[in-house]
C-alpha cells in the first residue's frame, strides 16, 4: 500500500513537473512570436527612453508606421558616415546625405580647408546615445531632431604635417544636433539631414 503512495506521489510530481515545463514552452513560443512580430512590423508599440512620450505622440500621428528602432540605427549610421566622408572631402558621399542648403555649408567648410592646403584627421570611436528629441510634420513627413553624444579622434594638420587644431592622440566627445526629412526624390522612405547644430 505504502509503494502505491509513493509512486502515485511520484506520478503526481512527474504530471505537474510535465504540465510547468509545458507552460513554459508554450510562454517561450508566444515571446518568440511577438519578438519576431515587433522585429518585422513598423508599428511603434511605446515609446522607449531614447525618445519623449510626446514627440513620440506625434510623430505617430504624422506617420502610424515610424520604427524609433529602426530610425534611430539609420540615423547612427548616417552620423558617422557624415562625420567621415566631410573629413575625407568626399563631396559625392555627402551629396546622397545632405538636403542642399546643407551640403552647401560642408562644401564650403571643404573647399576652405582645401585652399588652406589643410588635412582633416578622423577617427570614429563610436557613438554613446542617440536620441529624438524633436519632431514635428515637414513636407512629406516628418521633420525629426536627433541628438547624438559621440566619440572621436579629431586632429588637422597644415601642409608641411604639423598640428593645428586637435590632438591626434586623444579621444574627444562630440555633442550635435542634427535634424533629419523624408527625401523628396526617394521612393523607399529615405532620409536627409535637413539641419546640423551643436547641442
Amino acid at each position: 500500500m505504502s509503494e502505491f503512495v509513493d509512486m502515485s506521489g511520484n506520478l503526481s510530481a512527474i504530471i505537474l513537473f510535465w504540465l510547468w515545463w509545458a507552460l513554459l514552452s508554450v510562454l517561450d513560443v508566444i515571446s518568440a512570436k511577438n519578438r519576431a512580430g515587433t522585429a518585422g512590423s513598423k508599428d511603434v508599440k511605446e515609446c522607449t527612453d531614447r525618445i519623449d512620450p510626446a514627440c513620440c505622440e506625434r510623430i505617430r500621428r504624422i506617420d502610424p508606421s515610424f520604427d524609433e528602432g529602426y530610425f534611430l540605427q539609420g540615423a547612427s549610421r548616417a552620423y558617422e558616415i557624415i562625420l567621415e566622408a566631410y573629413a575625407a572631402g568626399s563631396l559625392d558621399t555627402l551629396h546622397t546625405l545632405l538636403e542642399s542648403e546643407v551640403l552647401t555649408a560642408f562644401e564650403h567648410a571643404i573647399t576652405d580647408r582645401e585652399s588652406r592646403g589643410e588635412t582633416l584627421e578622423l577617427t570614429f570611436i563610436g557613438i554613446r546615445d542617440a536620441r529624438i528629441v524633436d519632431a514635428e510634420g515637414a513636407k512629406g513627413g516628418a521633420a525629426i531632431s536627433v541628438s547624438f553624444t559621440a566619440e572621436i579622434v579629431i586632429a588637422t594638420r597644415s601642409p608641411d604635417g604639423k598640428i593645428v587644431h586637435g590632438d591626434p592622440e586623444r579621444v574627444v566627445e562630440t555633442r550635435d544636433l542634427w535634424t533629419f526629412g523624408p527625401d523628396p526624390a526617394s521612393t523607399n522612405q529615405s532620409w536627409l539631414v535637413t539641419a546640423t547644430d551643436s547641442a
